[in-house]
């Protein structure tokens, strides 16, 4: 039970790390007179390849196929959260 409670804890601190730092990068709008933060498509990407749900996966290949990002940027994030393989693996599997 330890172990998985230690990968889980790892897992949301990782998570944690990349939204932060995507929130750090994001722009700051105003919609409706309400200040928001839109994150880039890069560290959307990002967080979508970190969570591996089946849902975040399917968004993740419309935001490839559809979305502007700039794809060396995208791939800079990825190596720096460790989510190459990941990266890898799904799109070996398209």
């Amino acid at each position: 039970m330890n172990i998985l409670l230690s990968k889980v804890f790892r897992f949301s601190f990782c998570l944690l790390i990349l939204v932060e730092e995507a929130l750090q990068n994001s722009n700051e709008v105003i919609i409706f007179n309400t200040q928001t933060r839109i994150l880039s498509s890069e560290y959307l990407m990002a967080i979508m390849l970190q969570t591996k749900r089946a849902k975040d996966i399917e968004r993740f290949f419309q935001f490839l196929n559809e979305a502007e990002y700039d794809k060396k940027k995208f791939l800079s994030i990825v190596e720096q959260f460790s989510l190459l393989n990941v990266y890898k693996k799904i799109t070996k599997e398209m």
